[in-house]
């Protein structure tokens, strides 16, 4: 929360942390660092890997859908990493290596929007989760 991510939950403590056990895998890429912070909306996980965007039934592993991005220009980052989304009003966003910034609907996992934001031939690009803004009236606003 705020930023921090860290939550105040105790489910886990000392006297369970043996029991736990895997509950399912995933290959979620060929190669690349893993880096993403992965997010929990409603028994879903959202993460991501340098060009692609997962949500995962959180119970099962089941892949509810798969957004994949193809760079659209040449340059950009040889760092193939993503840290992961941000959301807000139904919307996953994140950043792209050839510095674009994109919507992605959290139900279709479709692309809402893109804009170029950095300049992949002087080597920008988003690595880096996105942060959301919202102002109190945002909240009943669904102009995005």
């Amino acid at each position: 929360m705020n930023g921090q991510r860290y939550v105040e939950l105790n489910q886990i403590n000392t006297t369970n942390a043996a029991q736990l056990g895997e509950v399912c895998r995933l290959k979620v890429d060929d190669a690349g660092a893993f880096h993403t912070g992965i997010l929990q909306l409603g028994g879903v996980l959202y993460f991501t890997t340098a060009s692609d965007t997962l949500a995962v039934d959180a119970t099962n592993c089941a892949l509810r859908w798969r957004h994949h991005y193809v760079a659209e220009e040449p340059g950009g980052s040889a760092l193939q990493v993503n840290r992961g989304v941000a959301h807000a009003n139904g919307k996953l966003f994140r950043g792209t290596t050839d510095g674009r910034l994109l919507a992605i609907d959290l139900g279709t996992g479709k692309t809402v929007w893109q804009f170029q934001i950095g300049d992949p031939m002087q080597g920008e690009f988003f690595a880096a989760a996105p942060q959301v803004y919202l102002r109190s009236s945002d909240y009943r606003c669904s102009r995005w």
